[in-house]
């Protein structure tokens, strides 16, 4: 929080004449493009000086007479103050300046925001009020009131602002983040969806808006509908498998709840398996993944499973999980525990993630790539773990993407059927193309290749494909 202060008053180092040139920027003209360019730069390099200051700085003894110093000299000892724990004073400071120098906004700005990081929310709204009557095109100002509108518990207060000024300013970006932040603060998702659709046509890639944009999807209630088709062949021309999938997904407020029912086939049989996944959100970057799942034949998939899995944001991008999966087949029961560490830089994503399955048991033909019904196999499985790294790169709408993965160990992949089971060792790789066409349609392709050693003969390979279409209802 103290850094955001440091960068946001960081910007007030330049004069309203800069401010000024801001709004004229808008209008297009090119000398104000360049002057604009110029005062972006200096803001960053006094933000980054501002951000190696010391907690402990020693400041001057005397800051001088406020009524006597330079617009720049008197922000520069406001902020000095008001980030080396002398707030009080920045507080005495700034308001001595406007006694004398009424008309200084950048120094009323100033105190508004050191009156909010100080809880003064009412003061902190007056003065702020205040520069936006005067400049209402001036969108630091802007934001500096949607968070006290935001922080003190007023979001209707901060929709009426942004509102108001997007009349003046509809194309102002930052001023539409701010507006989205605060319909999500309401619950609006749809709106603040449309209104990150906007700062997309504006800026292409504005990760900010990518961020949110994506967050929203867990909250936005509109219907999904998806189908997928997967099939697997081996080289050993074994029975290929073959399975069909129809999902429908809510989103909620409490988390996205899915609802799918599966149908595989192989060596002639066929199975059903229902599933019901559910994303509960339990605070700010901590969630919950649970799964349940009945299959009334029980032949190739597990009759029973149930699994979950807690996600919980470490900041900077990085996100932590762990949980655990229970799958009961005809054979036996199968215990995984599972975690991962992911993390989310710019357009990319990257984790790694392990499976982890304890114990051992006896395992059947039909738990592995022998045609049902073959008998048991003499072998038992002990404890197998298994590794998986992938890379996904997102496109500018934040949505699309494509990874690749690679895996290792006694599952190519998170156990789901029995085509997962009797694996000792396996090396995978594969890749994905996930495409969002439109509003409301998204296509996804998967294909890749398994190498692998199975209770029932070694070197096997397997090469699937998958393919999958999602209709979304807005």
């Amino acid at each position: 929080m103290e850094r955001a202060l440091v960068c946001a008053m960081s910007r007030l180092v330049s004069t309203r004449d800069a401010a000024k040139r801001r709004h004229e920027c808008r209008r297009g003209t090119h000398e104000c493009v360049l002057h604009s360019s110029l005062a972006l730069c200096v803001a960053i390099l006094l933000g980054l000086t501002c951000l190696t200051m010391r907690a402990g700085e020693v400041l001057p003894a005397n800051p001088g007479d406020p009524s006597t110093l330079s617009d720049t000299e008197v922000l520069t000892q406001g902020r000095a103050l008001a980030t080396t724990g002398h707030r009080a004073e920045a507080i005495a400071f700034l308001r001595k300046r406007l006694e004398t120098h009424a008309w200084d906004t950048d120094a009323q700005l100033l105190l508004g925001l050191v009156l909010s990081w100080e809880g003064q929310y009412e003061d902190a709204r007056r003065e702020i009020e205040a520069v936006l009557m005067s400049h209402p095109q001036y969108t630091d100002a802007l934001l500096a009131l949607v968070n006290v509108e935001l922080w003190s518990g007023h979001p209707e207060q901060a929709d009426d602002s942004t509102r108001e000024f997007l009349a003046l300013q509809p194309n102002d970006v930052q001023a539409l983040l701010a507006r989205a932040r605060t319909l999500k603060k309401m619950g609006r998702y749809k709106e603040a969806t449309a209104t990150l659709e906007t700062v997309h046509a504006l800026e292409p890639g504005n990760r900010e808006a990518t961020d949110l944009r994506r967050a929203l999807r867990e909250y936005d209630a509109t219907w999904e509908v998806s189908y997928t088709h997967s099939s697997i062949w081996y080289n050993d021309h074994s029975s290929p498998w073959d399975e069909e999938a129809v999902t429908v997904k809510r989103g909620e407020q409490a988390g996205s709840v899915l609802a799918r029912i599966s149908q595989g086939s192989r060596f002639g049989y066929h199975s059903t398996l229902g599933e019901i996944d559910w994303y509960p959100h339990l605070r700010q970057g901590t969630y919950l993944y649970v799964n349940v799942g009945y299959s009334p034949e029980g032949i190739l998939y597990p009759k029973y499973r149930n699994g979950g899995e807690l996600f919980q944001s470490l900041g900077h991008g990085f996100e932590a999980s762990g949980g655990y999966r229970w799958l009961v087949f005809s054979s036996g029961n199968i215990r995984v525990y599972t975690a991962s560490v992911g993390r989310y830089h710019r357009d990319w994503y990257f984790s790694g993630r392990t499976f982890l399955s304890p114990g051992s048991g006896l395992l059947t033909a039909n738990s592995g790539l022998l045609a049902p019904g073959s008998g048991a196999i003499p072998a038992t499985y002990h404890s197998s773990t298994t590794y998986q790294i992938l890379a996904r790169r997102y496109f500018s709408d934040g949505l699309s993407y494509v990874n690749v993965r690679y895996g290792h160990g006694a599952a190519p992949f998170e156990i789901r059927n029995v085509n997962q089971v009797g694996v000792l060792d396996s090396t995978s790789f594969s890749g994905e193309w996930n495409w969002r066409t439109g509003r409301h349609i998204t296509i996804d392709a998967e294909a890749g290749a398994s190498s692998q050693d199975r209770l029932s003969g070694t070197g096997l390979w397997q090469y699937f494909f998958d393919v999958g279409f999602r209709y979304r209802f807005e």
